[in-house]
């Protein structure tokens, strides 16, 4: 036993701390060990880094290491990883990850692809002002347009949300609504 080293554990997660939009960190998971489940996607050692936004952002990751490694991006409640909000690992020294986040605490877990994957990585976060159209939940949006025109608009979820509702209500003419995940 004992208890976990800084940055083993969502609890005990390493800050990732930003100047202006970006934030770059360099470390190893030589002498970790995998503490974090990350579904299918990695299962070598791992090291966690937390942040928090008071708003909806764009998050970029960048993984260089010297190891097949990848990376899964976690809300953080009450300390702990509870819903992946990505994860990717394409075999390579090289992992990108693109998604939108609502505001809230989030964990960036760097792991090995498989258990005997460890070695030295450099982390790159970019977070950038979501798109114009993104939704919050809760939020009213007006939206007017001529026969024929669309509208497109991204709300970001944690992946443990279980359902969605959203509502059209109001105003003229006849207008259609269409959902889809992950997709235009």
């Amino acid at each position: 036993g004992g208890a976990p080293s800084a940055g083993e554990t969502c609890p005990t997660a390493l800050p990732l701390t930003f100047t202006g939009s970006t934030a770059s960190v360099s470390g190893t998971t030589s002498t970790a060990t995998r503490d974090v489940t990350v579904s299918t996607c990695l299962s070598g050692p791992d090291r966690v880094y937390a942040f928090s936004t008071t708003s909806a952002k764009q998050l970029t990751l960048t993984l260089n290491a010297n190891y097949p490694a990848g990376l899964a991006v976690f809300s953080i409640l009450g300390g702990a990883c509870v819903g992946e909000q990505s994860c990717d690992s394409n075999a390579t020294t090289t992992t990108t990850i693109n998604t939108l986040i609502p505001s809230g605490e989030w964990a960036v877990v760097v792991a090995g692809l498989m258990s005997a994957s460890s070695g030295s990585y450099t982390l790159t976060a970019t977070l950038a002002d979501p798109p114009v159209n993104m939704l919050s939940n809760g939020a009213s949006v007006a939206v007017s347009g001529v026969a024929g025109s669309s509208r497109i608009y991204t709300v970001p979820l944690p992946s443990n949300v279980a359902s969605v509702n959203i509502d059209m209500s109001g105003g003229t003419g006849d207008a259609d609504l269409y959902l889809s995940q992950g997709t235009q």
